[in-house]
């Protein structure tokens, strides 16, 4: 028999971060709930044997939360399997795709539910590419796009405690003003009177240009959370990951449970396959699929998703 191809889409999270008293995933978009745009892809493409939804084991089915006819027409399973983490959700999927009769040859699309735009033509795509990858099919591979912008790596400042009355020199800067050096005294004499979050002017009161100009500076008692700019990190060769992941089943279920037994954390199923050694194939996804994680990214998967031309993109078959 020929290797299948299942679609396992892990729905348990909260979304927390989307805000709204639901799961972002069930949240409306367009006029569907969110989760419905990627049971559709998956159902409208032809290289999909079967997918299984991952909920909550305290959660309801879909047709009961949103209606059955909303759902009509949408091939799917359901495995109310899902853990306290996607990594469970998804190695508890896997055990539920077996009972469904998947072996450990064919494949298996995991798809994050809160990404509603992606279309059969990108499943096709990704398709594709992995089973035309000759010795290297066994392994794998994701869809992503090359990083395009610049990246900065922050560090939270710590900040620095301000003495207590009594303590230390006598000065009287008010919090987030550096004292005067010596003795009180500003650099260029007595009276310094530097406005609050200015340095004083260096060495005989003279500027970095002129005369008595202030050199800025931040406060001494930032907060924690502030985050600045330590570095610009090199974006060649960087890509984001994005979703369908595509992997063996027997494959993707070994990463995960030795990435549970060994305490590991992996934020997708490449990351742990990687830790086997293998070096899954990126494959080009689209802007398109990105995944819905604030509150403001609602308003551009309407934009994406709303009207004729969101709609048709279900309606596509691979070519």
């Amino acid at each position: 028999m020929s290797e299948r191809r299942f679609a396992l889409i892990p729905c348990a999270g909260t979304g927390s971060r989307a805000g709204g008293d639901l799961p972002k995933q069930y949240r409306m978009v367009a006029g569907r709930p969110m989760i419905w745009y990627a049971l559709a892809a998956f159902a409208a493409s032809e290289s999909i044997s079967a997918t299984a939804l991952v909920l909550a084991p305290d959660d309801m089915p879909l047709e009961a939360r949103f209606g059955a006819a909303t759902f009509a027409g949408l091939r799917f399973d359901t495995a109310f399997v899902g853990g306290e983490s996607r990594h469970v959700s998804v190695l508890n999927g896997l055990r539920h795709l077996a009972q469904l009769g998947a072996a450990d040859d064919d494949w298996v699309l995991v798809h994050d539910a809160a990404r509603p735009g992606l279309t059969p033509v990108m499943i096709e795509a990704l398709v594709r590419a992995v089973e035309g990858d000759g010795p290297d099919a066994a392994i794998g591979g994701i869809l992503a796009v090359p990083v395009p912008d610049t990246l900065k790596r922050a560090a939270a400042l710590t900040p620095t405690p301000l003495p207590r009355a009594g303590e230390g020199s006598a000065s009287s800067s008010a919090p987030g003003v550096l004292p005067s050096p010596a003795c009180g005294r500003g650099a260029g004499g007595e009276g310094s009177s530097s406005a609050p979050g200015v340095l004083p002017s260096p060495a005989s009161g003279k500027g970095a240009g002129r005369e008595g100009s202030p050199v800025a500076r931040p406060a001494d008692n930032i907060p924690d959370n502030t985050p600045r700019i330590v570095g610009t990190v090199e974006r060649e060769g960087l890509w984001q990951a994005q979703t369908p992941q595509m992997f063996r089943v027997g494959v993707l279920r070994q990463a995960l449970e030795e990435a549970l037994a060994s305490g590991a954390v992996v934020t997708d199923e490449a990351s742990a396959i990687e830790r086997l050694g293998l070096k899954p194939r990126l494959v080009n996804g689209s802007l398109r699929n990105f995944k819905v994680t604030y509150p403001e990214d609602f308003a551009l998967a309407e934009v994406l998703l709303g009207g004729a031309t969101g709609a048709a993109s279900f309606g596509e078959t691979s070519r």
